[in-house]
């Protein structure tokens, strides 16, 4: 099963990511690894939006097969704009930036 393995986080997750975006992202791996079909490589894209009137954080967490995506607002007023990789390879789990990778 995936995302069972020891966790690491990248110098840039771990410096630009806020601690309540990065308890979402968790929340959304330990939701995506309970599907049979969990794939590898988990996207969670950030993004500022707007929330019965206040400017709040929206997380799209997506994987490519078979297809996901699932939304979530975050009530923070730390709001960042980044996209997030968290990456399987059977021995270890890494959560790092798209631009990391």
């Amino acid at each position: 099963m995936r995302f069972q393995n020891t966790a690491y986080m990248t110098n840039g997750f771990s410096e630009r990511i806020p601690a309540a975006q990065k308890l979402m992202i968790l929340d959304g791996i330990n939701n995506a690894r309970l599907f049979p079909e969990c794939d590898y490589l988990q996207v969670f894209k950030l993004m500022p939006t707007d929330h019965e009137g206040r400017r709040v954080q929206k997380i799209v967490h997506t994987q490519e097969q078979p297809p996901y995506e699932k939304e979530y607002i975050l009530l923070t007023d730390e709001v960042v704009t980044e996209k997030v990789f968290v990456i399987d390879d059977e021995t270890h789990h890494t959560f790092l930036l798209a631009e990391e990778y």
